[in-house]
């Protein structure tokens, strides 16, 4: 059996954190198996979608290295903005002569769900024509009515049946005619028909045999009024044409499994293997929130998360590589060669940021230079928004010197920033009242220290300069350490900066003296 997995997003918004995951353990279980991995967006609920989602999901899908075998199109991704619809709409039923003729194999290469219509419509029909589902004309007023009175009993929500127990098959075409709005329904009873048994057994390949009663399940809207499918048909008819061997969703969606499954049985299809992943929780409990941080990819690439690092940390929220296997960092390809779905926990993971924020610091440590610097200026081009620093670090071709001094000192990208600015604009003004060490002494001592550093300055080597830096404290009764942080906010503009030596020797004598100067000028209007 060829392994296909699919990662089946739908557009109405942007890549989530947890998606980015499920496409990993998705991509990683086709290619373990030599098999094929598919992107299909699930465009049906147009009220929630959101336009260049669906680009942008495929986009970040290949800059992660999950490259789908099988995706949309370019022109299927532009109908799918333009909200283009392919086959009938709200009339379907008024054409089903023609639904029926419809082959599966002209939709063969379409990978998004409202440009594949007729063939949820095709089945639809063949479901209700075989007594699994029902033509419903229920206002939404009764509906709400239904529920009212259901609560007031003390029961569930849910369709009380009534266009199945009133209308038969041939009732229900002719309101069809006279133009009453339809959907179509499940029709749960069946299942004792389909099963033997209203209590059903599912085998899910983590969590082990799930057993559900359709006395428990609501006769689900397959069809809605518009003539576009629900998740539960739509699913089923694209995973089985598609060739889907394993399906993987997370845990949020068990619920529906015996929807599913009812609907494989009435069209007589085989079932792939259900893979229930388990949820990412916040630290706090409870779902992955964006009240206590970023939740969707592009927010954790803004602030400087490396592609490779954020990977990483995914593979291990809710995988292990096996029994005493204690490493930590993997490749995509170590990954892929590792994974196996016996390998994911039922327990649901915790999305540690500290962990993570310490595994991209890690990342970028393990960069060459030249390697960070690239990504660095990718990340610049992309997400910064100081035009300022943008221009002059995209025009810098001493970068590389510059990233060898931030590189130890940083966890995120976003944070190089304010160690480069003193490499290209001059500082603000800090006062030394404002800084621990340094506020202790009289603001005229510092300057006249500051004024005398070229007296002192020795730039021959790293040793040679500390050297010169502690004798020019010494001779104005300066500790050591405040001296060197004088000199640094002086020059970096920064309590907090890469180390003094090198950044002089790059910014040169010249700008050192300038901005050296002008600090202690500035330092007359200290009190």
């Amino acid at each position: 059996m060829r392994v296909i997995t699919r990662f089946a997003p739908s557009p109405t918004g942007f890549l989530h954190i947890g998606g980015l995951r499920m496409a990993l353990f998705a991509y990683a279980w086709a290619k373990h198996n030599n098999g094929k991995f598919i992107l299909r967006l699930e465009d049906t609920d147009r009220t929630r979608f959101v336009k260049t989602a669906g680009e942008q999901i495929l986009e970040l899908l290949r800059e992660f290295g999950l490259n789908p075998d099988y995706y949309p199109t370019s022109d299927q991704l532009e109908a799918m903005e333009k909200g283009q619809l392919v086959g009938y709409g709200a009339d379907w039923a008024l054409h089903l002569d023609e639904i029926e003729k419809v082959e599966d194999n002209q939709f063969s290469g379409v990978y998004v769900q409202t440009q594949r219509l007729p063939l949820y419509q095709k089945y639809a029909w063949q479901l209700v024509k075989n007594g699994y589902a029902y033509f419903c004309f229920c206002s939404k007023e009764r509906l709400e009515q239904v529920n009212k009175e259901r609560l007031a009993k003390g029961l569930k929500p849910g369709y009380d049946g009534y266009c199945k127990l009133h209308y038969t098959l041939d009732e229900a075409l002719e309101k069809i005619k006279k133009g009453e709005p339809y959907v179509v329904r499940m029709d749960t009873s069946a299942a004792e028909r389909l099963f033997g048994s209203s209590k059903i057994t599912v085998h899910d390949k983590v969590l082990g045999e799930l057993k559900f009663d359709f006395k428990d399940v609501n006769d689900q809207v397959l069809i809605k009024s518009d003539g576009i499918p629900t998740y539960h048909l739509a699913v089923v008819v694209d995973d089985y044409l598609m060739g889907v061997t394993h399906m993987m969703r997370g845990y949020e969606w068990i619920s529906s499994t015996p929807k599913q499954v009812f609907i494989y049985k009435a069209l007589g299809w085989d079932m792939p293997e259900f893979v229930h992943l388990p949820l990412i929780l916040d630290p706090g409990g409870g779902k992955l929130s964006k009240r206590k941080g970023s939740v969707m990819v592009a927010e954790f690439l803004k602030e400087g998360y490396l592609k490779d690092a954020l990977l990483n940390f995914l593979m291990l929220l809710g995988w292990s590589p096996g029994k005493g296997d204690t490493r930590e960092f993997f490749t995509l390809d170590e990954f892929v060669s590792l994974f196996d779905i016996d390998k994911i926990n039922k327990a649901n993971p915790v999305f540690d940021r500290n962990k993570l924020l310490w595994f991209n610091g890690e990342y970028i440590r393990k960069k060459d230079v030249r390697t960070l610097t690239d990504i660095f200026t990718d990340w610049v081009r992309k997400y910064c928004d100081d035009v300022d620093f943008k221009k002059a670090v995209l025009k810098d071709s001493q970068l590389d010197k510059k990233m060898e001094l931030v590189k130890p000192r940083i966890k995120l990208l976003s944070q190089a920033v304010n160690f480069l600015k003193m490499f290209y604009f001059d500082p603000e003004f800090i006062s030394p009242r404002q800084v621990k060490g340094v506020k202790r002494y009289e603001c005229e001592t510092i300057a006249r220290a500051l004024i005398d550093y070229f007296n002192y300055e020795d730039l021959s080597s790293n040793e040679a300069w500390v050297a010169s830096v502690r004798r020019l404290a010494d001779a104005y009764d300066i500790k050591h350490a405040d001296m060197f942080m004088a000199l640094r906010l002086a020059v970096a503009g920064n309590p907090v900066s890469v180390p003094l030596y090198e950044a002089f020797v790059i910014l040169g004598k010249d700008k050192v003296r300038e901005r050296i100067n002008r600090y202690a000028e500035r330092l007359k209007e200290c009190k």
